[in-house]
Protein backbone atom coordinates (compact mmCIF):
# COMPACT_ATOMS: atom_id res chain seq x y z
CA UNK A 1 0.00 0.00 0.00
CA UNK A 2 1.19 3.62 -0.55
CA UNK A 3 1.42 6.51 2.14
CA UNK A 4 -1.21 7.79 -0.08
CA UNK A 5 -3.52 4.69 0.31
CA UNK A 6 -2.97 5.13 3.95
CA UNK A 7 -3.85 8.12 4.12
CA UNK A 8 -6.93 8.29 2.48
CA UNK A 9 -7.63 4.71 4.86
CA UNK A 10 -6.84 7.14 7.95
CA UNK A 11 -8.58 10.30 7.03
CA UNK A 12 -11.80 8.94 4.25
CA UNK A 13 -12.75 5.73 5.69
CA UNK A 14 -15.89 5.93 3.38
CA UNK A 15 -13.09 6.03 -0.02
CA UNK A 16 -12.66 9.25 -1.98
CA UNK A 17 -15.00 10.05 -5.28
CA UNK A 18 -12.95 10.77 -8.36
CA UNK A 19 -14.74 13.81 -9.67
CA UNK A 20 -13.99 15.88 -12.78
CA UNK A 21 -12.81 19.52 -12.18
CA UNK A 22 -15.90 20.48 -14.12
CA UNK A 23 -17.74 18.98 -11.13
CA UNK A 24 -15.88 21.56 -8.60
CA UNK A 25 -15.28 24.61 -10.25
CA UNK A 26 -16.58 26.94 -12.97
CA UNK A 27 -13.62 28.69 -14.72
CA UNK A 28 -14.34 32.45 -15.76
CA UNK A 29 -13.14 35.16 -18.09
CA UNK A 30 -11.78 38.14 -16.77
CA UNK A 31 -12.72 41.62 -17.67
CA UNK A 32 -11.95 45.59 -18.19
CA UNK A 33 -11.58 47.20 -15.10
CA UNK A 34 -11.38 50.79 -16.40
CA UNK A 35 -14.27 52.61 -15.68
CA UNK A 36 -14.30 51.77 -12.15
CA UNK A 37 -13.21 53.80 -9.25
CA UNK A 38 -9.84 53.65 -7.03
CA UNK A 39 -10.59 51.13 -3.70
CA UNK A 40 -9.11 48.48 -2.07
CA UNK A 41 -9.66 45.39 -4.55
CA UNK A 42 -6.65 44.15 -6.43
CA UNK A 43 -7.12 43.95 -10.28
CA UNK A 44 -4.72 41.03 -11.58
CA UNK A 45 -3.47 40.53 -14.59
CA UNK A 46 -0.92 37.60 -15.98
CA UNK A 47 1.91 39.04 -13.98
CA UNK A 48 0.25 39.94 -10.81
CA UNK A 49 -1.75 42.78 -9.15
CA UNK A 50 -1.67 45.22 -11.78
CA UNK A 51 -3.87 48.22 -9.45
CA UNK A 52 -6.97 48.26 -6.90
CA UNK A 53 -10.64 49.51 -7.80
CA UNK A 54 -13.85 49.88 -6.46
CA UNK A 55 -15.39 46.61 -7.78
CA UNK A 56 -14.93 42.84 -7.07
CA UNK A 57 -15.77 40.62 -9.55
CA UNK A 58 -16.09 37.38 -7.24
CA UNK A 59 -15.03 37.69 -3.49
CA UNK A 60 -14.66 33.75 -3.00
CA UNK A 61 -11.52 31.59 -2.46
CA UNK A 62 -10.43 31.30 -5.81
CA UNK A 63 -7.18 30.04 -8.05
CA UNK A 64 -6.12 32.56 -10.67
CA UNK A 65 -4.70 31.08 -13.76
CA UNK A 66 -3.63 32.74 -16.80
CA UNK A 67 -5.04 32.23 -20.21
CA UNK A 68 -1.41 31.76 -22.15
CA UNK A 69 2.37 32.20 -21.88
CA UNK A 70 2.41 31.79 -18.11
CA UNK A 71 0.43 28.79 -17.46
CA UNK A 72 2.45 27.64 -14.34
CA UNK A 73 2.44 30.89 -13.18
CA UNK A 74 -0.50 30.68 -10.87
CA UNK A 75 -2.24 33.14 -7.74
CA UNK A 76 -4.22 32.18 -4.63
CA UNK A 77 -6.81 34.65 -4.06
CA UNK A 78 -9.09 34.43 -0.80
CA UNK A 79 -10.38 38.28 -0.71
CA UNK A 80 -12.03 40.30 -3.58
CA UNK A 81 -10.41 40.38 -6.39
CA UNK A 82 -11.12 41.60 -10.20
CA UNK A 83 -9.37 40.10 -13.24
CA UNK A 84 -8.72 40.97 -16.47
CA UNK A 85 -9.14 39.53 -19.64
CA UNK A 86 -5.66 37.91 -19.32
CA UNK A 87 -6.27 35.42 -16.46
CA UNK A 88 -8.79 33.39 -15.54
CA UNK A 89 -10.25 32.88 -12.13
CA UNK A 90 -12.20 30.18 -10.92
CA UNK A 91 -15.42 29.69 -8.63
CA UNK A 92 -14.78 26.35 -6.15
CA UNK A 93 -17.45 24.55 -4.89
CA UNK A 94 -16.28 24.55 -1.70
CA UNK A 95 -18.38 22.17 -0.13
CA UNK A 96 -16.40 19.34 -2.18
CA UNK A 97 -13.03 20.89 -2.71
CA UNK A 98 -11.15 22.98 -0.67
CA UNK A 99 -10.19 25.64 -2.44
CA UNK A 100 -6.39 25.67 -1.56
CA UNK A 101 -6.45 22.01 -2.52
CA UNK A 102 -6.99 23.18 -5.82
CA UNK A 103 -3.75 25.31 -5.78
CA UNK A 104 -1.78 22.08 -5.20
CA UNK A 105 -3.41 20.15 -7.58
CA UNK A 106 -2.66 22.57 -10.72
CA UNK A 107 0.63 22.89 -9.99
CA UNK A 108 1.60 19.60 -9.63
CA UNK A 109 -0.21 19.50 -13.71
CA UNK A 110 2.84 20.50 -16.29
CA UNK A 111 0.62 23.05 -17.65
CA UNK A 112 3.27 24.90 -19.95
CA UNK A 113 3.45 22.08 -21.47
CA UNK A 114 -0.51 22.36 -22.11
CA UNK A 115 0.12 25.75 -23.34
CA UNK A 116 3.00 24.90 -25.81
CA UNK A 117 0.83 21.86 -27.10
CA UNK A 118 -2.03 24.71 -28.42
CA UNK A 119 -4.61 22.85 -25.75
CA UNK A 120 -7.15 25.61 -24.48
CA UNK A 121 -6.92 25.53 -20.84
CA UNK A 122 -10.71 26.00 -20.19
CA UNK A 123 -11.65 23.05 -22.53
CA UNK A 124 -9.00 20.97 -21.00
CA UNK A 125 -10.71 21.60 -17.13
CA UNK A 126 -14.36 21.92 -17.90
CA UNK A 127 -14.18 19.03 -20.39
CA UNK A 128 -16.30 15.78 -19.39
CA UNK A 129 -13.49 13.40 -20.42
CA UNK A 130 -10.97 15.89 -19.46
CA UNK A 131 -7.78 13.45 -17.90
CA UNK A 132 -7.56 15.98 -15.60
CA UNK A 133 -9.12 14.59 -12.66
CA UNK A 134 -8.92 15.22 -8.77
CA UNK A 135 -9.70 13.18 -5.59
CA UNK A 136 -12.64 14.78 -3.16
CA UNK A 137 -13.07 13.04 -0.03
CA UNK A 138 -16.63 11.64 0.05
CA UNK A 139 -19.09 11.60 2.85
Amino acid sequence: MSRIDDLIAEHCPNGVEYLTLDQVLRIRNGRDYKSFGPGDVPVYGTGGVMTHVDTAAYSGPSVLIPRKGSLDKLYFVDRPFWTVDTIFYTEIDSKRLEPKFLLYILQIQDLQDLNQAAVTLANLFVARDSPKRTECPSG
